[in-house]
């Protein structure tokens, strides 16, 4: 799975920008992190880096790759998953952890802390006739 992600980067980083975009404005899956649909704040606190947040592409500039740690010991899947770890502008207490399985973002949320997005569960109610 290492192997997967460090071969394709380019696609990595576009997935990692788009899903952390989609989060900040609140139309991807809800990472739970006070940052969901909260761009004017993520712009507020990356402003040091990165003046102006106007794309997924402008976020390249407040992330900063510091790591990655295989996550399979905290899923009850078989399937490992990778903890992408970022040092981001915009959150200077706590690193960021992006979780993928080298072809789709799973997770965001605190490195080391992040969980996969969590399914909405599909109505079991019945319709009465």
């Amino acid at each position: 799975m290492v192997e997967q992600v460090l071969k394709r980067p380019e696609q990595v980083v576009k997935l990692v920008v788009e899903a952390l975009w989609n989060d900040f404005n609140g139309t991807g899956p809800d990472s739970g992190m006070w940052w969901h649909g909260n761009l004017s704040k993520v712009a507020q606190y990356a402003k040091s880096a990165v003046p102006k947040l106007n794309s997924p592409e402008d976020l390249l500039g407040c992330l900063r790759l510091e790591g990655l740690a295989l996550a399979y010991h905290f899923y009850s899947k078989p399937t490992p998953l990778i903890d992408l770890m970022f040092w981001p502008a915009f959150e200077y207490e706590h690193a960021l952890g992006v979780l993928t399985d080298g072809k789709r973002i799973v997770g965001i949320g605190y490195s080391l802390d992040v969980e996969p997005f969590k399914r909405k569960r599909r109505s079991t109610q019945s319709r009465r006739a």
